[in-house]
C-alpha cells in the first residue's frame, strides 16, 4: 500500500519515525530514573539534616537572648547555625523541585 508521500517523492524525516520516538522515550525514562535516584536520597538527607539543626542546635537560639540584638549577627555560632540552616533548606527545596520535574516528565 503506497502513501501519497511516496507518489510525490517526499520522504518522511527521521525525526518522525517510530524508532526516533522509541529512542526519545527510552532517554526520558532513563533521565527520570536518574533524577529519582539522585534527588530522592538527597532530599531525605538534607531534610534530616535540617531537622537535626532545628532540634539539636535550637539551644543556640535560646542562649542568644542574653546577647544584645545589634551584636547577634557577629556571634560565630549563630552565623554557623544560620548558614547551615539556609544550605540544608535550599538543598531540600531544590530536591523537591527535581522530584516534581521527574514526576511531570
Amino acid at each position: 500500500m503506497s502513501c501519497i508521500f511516496d507518489k510525490i517523492g517526499y520522504t518522511i524525516p527521521q525525526a518522525f519515525t517510530l524508532d526516533y520516538f522509541k529512542l526519545t522515550f527510552n532517554i526520558a525514562v532513563i533521565m527520570k530514573a536518574l533524577i529519582y535516584i539522585i534527588a530522592g536520597p538527597l532530599f531525605l538527607i538534607s531534610f534530616a539534616a535540617y531537622l537535626y539543626l532545628q532540634s539539636k542546635l535550637k539551644s543556640i537560639n535560646e542562649d542568644l537572648d542574653d546577647i544584645y540584638y545589634e551584636f547577634e549577627d557577629q556571634d560565630p555560632t549563630l552565623a554557623k547555625y544560620n548558614r547551615f540552616s539556609k544550605i540544608t533548606f535550599a538543598l531540600a527545596s531544590i530536591c523537591v523541585l527535581l522530584l516534581f520535574l521527574a514526576l511531570i516528565l
